[in-house]
């Protein structure tokens, strides 16, 4: 999924650029189209991995075993990437608005530590939680958790960081 990365590594240059222009419009126009571009050509790809999974996954092993836990893995997270496009593209946008630590400690939290206390807590807690495929799944909720907290993040930072630019004018 590396032409999604490609796309928002795009956004944190477009955003830098128009901030340094104090062109609001065109600051919240490379989000949105960041989000929609990196988001759909993950999803299509995840579309065509998914649908190709058996022979993709034989490139790799011929083991029953293997390939159901392949099948598994793609069909959990592979078919939720687009969460992760898009927690990618609001760290990139933020980074271009100049907060660069900001997007580091989300990620930190979302992606890491929220993964180790769902592990140490609720996994352990509940037994029939106790699958490969929930542990699969703490991939695509974390992300979806951490593009929460992302967009409560943008909207806080467009607020402030919009106000200045409009004062500067």
């Amino acid at each position: 999924m590396s032409l999604g990365n490609g796309i928002t590594q795009g956004v944190v240059s477009m955003t830098s650029q128009n901030y340094g222009a104090k062109n609001i419009q065109n600051i919240k126009k490379t989000f949105y189209y960041g989000l929609i571009l990196s988001a759909g050509i993950v999803i299509i790809g995840g579309l065509l991995s998914i649908a190709l999974a058996e022979p993709l996954l034989k490139l790799f092993t011929e083991t029953d075993a293997a390939l159901e836990a392949g099948k598994q893995r793609l069909y959990i997270m592979v078919s939720l990437y687009f969460t992760q496009a898009i927690m990618s593209c609001c760290s990139c946008h933020l980074q271009g608005m100049k907060y660069t630590m900001t997007p580091a400690i989300i990620t930190l939290f979302g992606c890491v530590i929220l993964r180790i206390v769902y592990i140490y807590t609720i996994y352990r807690m509940i037994p029939e939680l106790q699958t490969l495929s929930w542990l699969y799944a703490t991939y695509p909720i974390s992300w979806a958790f951490t593009d929460a907290i992302y967009f409560v993040t943008i909207k806080i930072v467009w607020d402030k960081t919009f106000k200045k630019l409009k004062k500067s004018e």
